[in-house]
């Protein structure tokens, strides 16, 4: 040890100086020729170096006891995020434990800060900082946010109406309000989970939800700066099979004032139709009669007495979401054969067919769907065209399913009633006839004009839709395998 070394030294020095000492006083006794300065000199000379190996005995024992351990501190968090009002207590660890901890905030403005615990004052940053004596001090930044305040309502209206109302109509009208701030985004949820397609909505807006048979909760999530809210929930029960929002009608409006069936119905009234005579109607022509309802009782009228004909009750501008389309197909058990089961000639829809196309006469589009894990799952969607109510599109009015049992990509000639021909390519046929196309051109290979895929019944029967749509579907699906529904699910 160097103490134990130093005391030798300072003994050593000692026994040195005795010796010294001893050997002047013989000296002076036999040479009267020395002097009392010479004497002193060498004396204090041995002091100095006494003096001199005293003081580095000093300084050895003060670097053994540095080296012995050095004090430390830090804290278990680096950076943390609160609210304005909010706290987070930061935990310090310190070496020599125990050590008394000293805190301190840069801005006292932002956040504060008392024996760890830190509250948030105002937005901003600030750095929080813990100290002990002897060691580095520790640090945490901490960010401050502005108060969450949001208070999400939920409100619903009636089953949604528009036009005439099925009695099955589950349609419900929602929106909702928020009083607070700090929320930047908001949610649509059933039961606890986020209703697909509604996943970004916005308050004072309304929307329209299919809701599923049963009984459900739905409310709204607030969300921001890491903070969620929800509403209070409100429970809507439906009874029965699923049916769409609103149910695909056609209807009319008389254009003058009508006679008919022992009735007299004014000028511009809106009617339903729900029926033509003579039932088969040749190509390009309109029925001469249409059957309505007017004040409970059916009666026929004139078909040139409607103004603008006869049309759908359709709403192309309002889709269901991916997880109420899914439900909607799942629901339907196509592994048996149905009243319609002529017209996919025999044979159910087995799970070896893994494709499903569902042409949806209310939203006008078609799905598409795959089985995966023995569940229909949406894979594409498209905007088409139907029949109109002369020529509607097969189980327009009776739901049918069917298989694509031809498919011709070249051109397929048709001939209009003033002999022009005109033609449309990529033809998935689901019944003789009745197939998805593209648009039609005319024979010098310009366009015909007709209407595509705009959401209103148009066509002769067939389900016409933009290039790209008619040669996805005549690519996905498999001949007489393929399932296609054409139905309204009431």
């Amino acid at each position: 040890m160097k103490f134990k070394t130093a005391h030798a030294k300072v003994l050593s020095l000692l026994l040195t100086l005795v010796m010294v000492l001893s050997t002047a006083a013989v000296f002076a006794e036999d040479n009267d020729n020395t002097t009392a300065n010479e004497t002193t000199v060498t004396t204090q000379e041995e002091q100095n170096v006494e003096t001199a190996e005293e003081e580095v005995t000093e300084s050895d024992v003060v670097l053994e006891t540095q080296d012995e351990g050095t004090a430390s501190i830090s804290l278990d968090k680096s950076t943390a995020d609160i609210f304005v009002n909010g706290t987070v207590t930061l935990t310090a660890t310190t070496d020599p434990a125990g050590a008394t901890v000293e805190w301190a905030t840069s801005d006292d403005t932002v956040a504060t800060v008392d024996n760890g615990v830190v509250t948030g004052v105002g937005e901003g940053k600030a750095t929080i900082t813990a100290s002990i004596e002897g060691a580095e001090p520790a640090t945490c930044t901490v960010t401050v946010k502005a108060a969450f305040t949001s208070n999400p309502v939920l409100t619903t209206d009636k089953k949604y109406k528009s036009g005439y109302e099925s009695a099955h109509d589950n349609g419900y009208k929602m929106e909702f309000s928020d009083s607070g701030k700090g929320a930047t985004k908001y949610q649509l949820l059933c039961d606890g989970n986020v209703v697909k397609g509604f996943e970004n909505i916005k308050k004072d807006t309304e929307y329209v939800v299919l809701v599923p048979s049963g009984t459900h909760t739905y409310t709204v999530r607030a969300s921001g700066n890491g903070q969620v809210k929800d509403s209070s929930g409100v429970s809507i029960s439906i009874s029965g099979v699923i049916t769409e929002t609103h149910p695909y009608e056609w209807y009319c409006k008389t254009k003058k004032k009508v006679k008919a069936g022992g009735v007299t119905i004014p000028k511009g009234t809106t009617l339903p139709a729900v029926g033509r005579s003579p039932k088969k109607i040749k190509k390009f022509k309109n029925p001469k009669k249409v059957q309505v309802i007017y004040k409970g009782r059916k009666v026929w009228v004139p078909y040139k007495s409607l103004k603008g004909g006869v049309k759908a009750r359709v709403n192309v501008k309002q889709d269901y979401s991916r997880s109420l389309k899914e439900y909607m197909v799942n629901s339907k058990d196509f592994s048996k054969k149905t009243n319609e089961g002529s017209a996919i000639r025999g044979r159910a829809i087995t799970s070896g067919d893994n494709t499903l196309i569902w042409a949806c006469l209310y939203t006008q589009r078609a799905y598409t769907f795959k089985k995966e894990g023995g569940k229909w799952v949406l894979y594409h969607s498209d905007r088409i065209t139907t029949g109109k109510f002369s020529h509607p599109t097969r189980s327009s009015e009776t739901s049918g399913i069917y298989t694509v049992n031809k498919k011709k990509a070249g051109k397929v000639w048709m001939v209009q009633q003033n002999g022009k021909r005109y033609y449309f390519t990529h033809a998935s046929y689901i019944t003789k006839g009745v197939s998805f196309h593209t648009g039609t051109w005319w024979a010098s290979g310009k366009h015909r004009g007709s209407v595509i895929a705009s959401g209103k019944p148009g066509t002769y029967g067939c389900i016409r839709m933009y290039t790209d749509g008619a040669k996805y579907i005549f690519a996905n699906t498999t001949l007489n395998r393929t399932g296609v529904i054409v139905t309204r699910f009431d």
